[in-house]
């Protein structure tokens, strides 16, 4: 029976094998990818609500996840690339990225962010030194982690905070690109500065010049793969310091310092300051073992050194403290390490860390 209705229906008896076929064409690709582009755009401009149980949010995800399928597919293919090709003189990432932004929905928001990193992935058109994708995407990476924008899922979370990453990658090996998302005041005329200036703070000021590097920032201090792919990455934004005195310049003036100090201080005070020395019972040293030996009994304010929380704290604080090293020795701006060092040293040490010692331990400190 399907086989007639198929047969009267005109439609293809193996659509699946008259897609591939389809992908191995470039201009059937390209018809097929301006058709779901088309329907995007069409589904969105109508849609009356995009909350996450709608049908149109549901149409406009599945849009999303299927140009990316098709750009993803065209980038392992020979060439040419007509549909990334496309991407770039049409622009087609500034519309996702209002998209995305203007949604208020996850699953559009996860789409969206995918479908920047396979362009940026393609290698291909030139798309991280263009200024209109650099402000696309950081505008759409800015307004889904922002203080108004919705909670987003763990993955969700990781896969912007890879997308991030994956852009100090590009400005590391690539450092002639870092003007189109590095905007420094420094380069504008002196009437635009002081039109800037009025109704405007020195930290939004900042966050202006390099919204990337602010974005970062709000990360270093997360947990697993997110934490870890924030702290490389402003890792290799002080890296191109060096190449860049307009950047060099602006991290020493900007609350890097003040912040990563600050950050520093805020995990040491999650240890606790009544500890005491325990072992776990299959690791005790032979001394102890053997003889009548007591663990000491943990309070709510006496910790253990073998409590699973305080080892969680403690290595969230050493991974830390080796993120201070690592960019000490990856830096090589003088200024940059003055700088930050001054701010150890004050906000840190003296302020927090010799504040928290016995008096007479601070004496001999």
């Amino acid at each position: 029976m399907d086989f007639w209705s198929r047969l009267l229906a005109h439609t293809p008896l193996n659509s699946e094998a008259n897609r591939k076929d389809a992908a191995k064409d470039p201009v059937r690709r390209l018809r097929r990818f301006e058709k779901e582009y088309s329907q995007l755009l069409q589904t969105w401009r109508n849609a009356s609500s995009l909350a996450p149980d709608s049908e149109d949010a549901e149409i406009i995800e599945v849009r999303l996840q299927e140009l990316t399928n098709i750009l993803s597919d065209e980038s392992r293919r020979p060439l040419p690339h007509p549909c990334i090709a496309f991407s770039a003189t049409k622009q087609l990432y500034i519309p996702v990225a209002k998209i995305a932004t203007s949604s208020y929905n996850e699953w559009i928001i996860r789409e969206g962010v995918l479908f920047f990193a396979t362009l940026i992935e393609s290698e291909e058109e030139a798309f991280v030194e263009s200024d209109a994708f650099a402000s696309s995407l950081t505008n759409l990476l800015v307004r889904i982690t922002g203080a108004n924008s919705i909670r987003l899922g763990a993955d969700t979370e990781a896969r912007v905070v890879e997308l991030a990453f994956n852009i100090t990658t590009k400005i590391r090996l690539e450092p002639e690109i870092l003007p189109a998302w590095f905007k420094s005041q420094r380069n504008q005329p002196q009437e635009e500065r002081n039109l800037d200036k009025h109704g405007q703070f020195e930290g939004r000021t900042q966050k202006q010049d390099f919204p990337l590097f602010y974005l970062l920032m709000d990360y270093i201090h997360h947990e697993g793969k997110v934490g870890d792919f924030a702290r490389t990455g402003l890792l290799y934004i002080i890296e191109a310091a060096s190449n860049s005195v307009n950047l060099e310049q602006w991290i020493v003036e900007s609350d890097l310092s003040t912040l990563m100090a600050t950050g520093l201080g805020a995990l040491y005070s999650q240890l606790s300051r009544k500890l005491v020395i325990d072992h776990p019972p299959q690791d005790l040293p032979p001394i102890l073992a053997f003889s009548d030996y007591q663990h000491p009994v943990s309070t709510y304010e006496i910790v253990s050194s073998c409590s699973p929380d305080f080892q969680a704290h403690l290595e969230t604080f050493l991974s830390h403290l080796l993120f201070w090293q690592d960019v000490l020795n990856h830096c090589r701006s003088v200024d940059v390490k003055s700088t930050l060092l001054e701010h150890f040293q004050v906000i840190f040490l003296q302020q927090l860390l010799y504040a928290t010692q016995p008096a007479e331990v601070s004496m001999r400190i």
